[in-house]
């Protein structure tokens, strides 16, 4: 397998799982050329970016000697301070929305919704590869109440039809 080297810049995980949950849909849209719509469930939408970031990280971590530190990703240790930054920012951040069983939080741009899945006795789910912050994942293809409800809390005006995933 060859290195692709003309991602978008800034590099980040979120632009580089976005692009291959799109690609990713796009296959399975030619497979199924008689669907109207690409409706998934929150829950199913959740699994499906974690598991894309998760493979990614994990791929790269193995594959990449060395990243240049501005590109955004988790370099080979882990040392990252933007990520960190980050994910601080979304633990301190949220907001729980137990209707929808998940945490919710803000980029520090506002420009970014992120979701973290509560656990049955609804704590948060914890990151797998930073355990000490929760798990968190960009929403792609949210539910329009779920929207709603996002942007009632945050005074945000979010439009469940222009997410990436739709």
């Amino acid at each position: 397998m060859t290195q692709q080297t003309d991602f978008k810049e800034p590099w980040s995980l979120d632009t580089i799982a976005e692009d291959a949950i799109l690609a990713f849909w796009d296959v399975v849209g030619k497979h199924f050329p008689d669907a109207t719509t690409g409706d998934l469930s929150i829950e199913r939408t959740i699994a499906l970016t974690i598991t894309a970031e998760a493979a990614i990280r994990e791929w790269v971590q193995n594959n990449v000697p060395t990243l240049p530190k501005e590109n955004g990703m988790p370099t080979a240790t882990g040392n990252d301070n933007d990520l960190e930054e980050m994910l601080s920012h979304l633990d301190n951040a949220h907001v729980v929305l137990e209707e929808f069983g998940c945490f919710v939080a803000l980029s520090q741009d506002r420009a970014t919704l992120f979701l973290c899945p509560m656990n049955a006795d609804g704590t948060a789910d914890r990151d797998i590869d930073n355990p000490r912050h929760m798990n968190w994942g960009e929403v792609t293809a949210p539910d329009p109440d779920f929207i709603d409800k996002v942007n009632t809390v945050f005074g945000t005006s979010f439009d469940w039809i222009n997410f990436a995933g739709r």
